[in-house]
């Protein structure tokens, strides 16, 4: 029997060969028509042949958080306890209470978290009057099974990024945290590949600042879906939005996502249960919880990711 060896060798193209190879695929549209211009006022070329600097995202869970708020009526706890236990059957494991700046006891709260474990989720209590703030710290100290800190946060210990002062508010954030535990909020803008982008520059910077100030990350950083572009009468187009947004936080390594309504209902079971759908698409169909740092490899997006971080950085100094 006679065996044929081969050996091929294949040289890497130049810069140059790709962007031949892609203008002629584009026919009449220049390539450069691609490069982006990011709203921080820097620009990112279409094609990359390397990354200079691949870093590895850190994550503080090991697995991924879905939030949805709701607000816990005072006069109907009963009811309110059920809507919570029945939304954590359906696989959420996130929840944000907003308690309207109302007065609860000690225990109202207690009936609020019948047959709740809140050591198996995690909770972020919101607009908490003085009083519901210290009985909610008084039910947490007392709680009989352990809580690690990442299992709730006050309002004191949520914080905000918005998108359109993305960079400022990020830089000042990170100089203030000073060790402190943060559930942190990032907006999603709808720019899939920025998203994705300003994600990972925030985490990386957040991280290595706490590294060299000598604290322990105490971090959940979390996904938000923005209202942008979002019209009520486009209820079917908002849950593609959602959908884009959502897995561009997942991708940017969020450990949790909030997304919301896609028709505004805060309160509607329905609207809920589509939030909760598109999370599960992610995780059970798409498999993004079990790489942690999907991007990573994709010389575009760590491209991008850098000159992010480096507006961010250049706003700390």
């Amino acid at each position: 029997m006679y065996i044929c060896s081969m050996s091929i060798s294949f040289s890497k193209p130049n810069i140059r060969e790709v962007q031949n190879l892609i203008q002629r695929e584009l026919k009449d549209i220049p390539l450069e028509q691609l490069t982006i211009q990011a709203p921080e006022g820097f620009k990112i070329d279409p094609i990359y042949l390397s990354s200079e600097k691949q870093v590895s995202i850190p994550f503080s869970l090991d697995y991924r958080v879905v939030f949805q708020m709701t607000n816990p009526d005072l006069n109907a706890i009963s009811t309110s306890n059920q809507a919570l236990i029945k939304s954590l059957e359906q696989g959420q494991n996130g929840i944000i209470l907003n308690f309207s700046h109302l007065n609860w006891n000690l225990t109202q709260l207690s009936d609020l978290f019948t047959d709740i474990r809140l050591d198996y989720i995690h909770t972020e209590f919101l607009n908490l009057s003085e009083v519901t703030e210290r009985f909610i710290s008084e039910f947490l100290q007392k709680y009989p099974h352990p809580l690690s800190w990442s299992h709730t946060a006050l309002s004191a210990q949520v914080y905000c990024i918005s998108d359109d002062q993305f960079v400022t508010e990020s830089a000042k954030l990170i100089q203030s945290l000073n060790g402190k535990k943060a559930f942190i909020h990032l907006e999603m803008s709808g720019d899939y590949f920025r998203d994705i982008a300003k994600i990972r520059a925030f985490k990386t910077i957040l991280f290595q600042h706490t590294k060299l100030e000598g604290y322990s990350p105490e971090y959940v950083i979390i996904g938000e879906t923005g209202l942008k572009d979002k019209l009520v009468e486009n209820k079917d187009n908002n849950i593609l939005k959602l959908t884009t947004e959502a897995m561009a936080a997942m991708i940017g390594g969020c450990e949790g996502l909030w997304i919301k309504p896609h028709d505004n209902e805060v309160d509607s079971e329905f609207s809920q249960r589509i939030a909760r759908n598109i999370f599960h698409l992610m995780q059970e169909e798409a498999y993004l919880h079990i790489v942690q740092d999907v991007s990573s490899g994709s010389y575009f997006i760590e491209n991008y990711s850098e000159q992010m971080a480096r507006e961010i950085y250049s706003h700390l100094v």
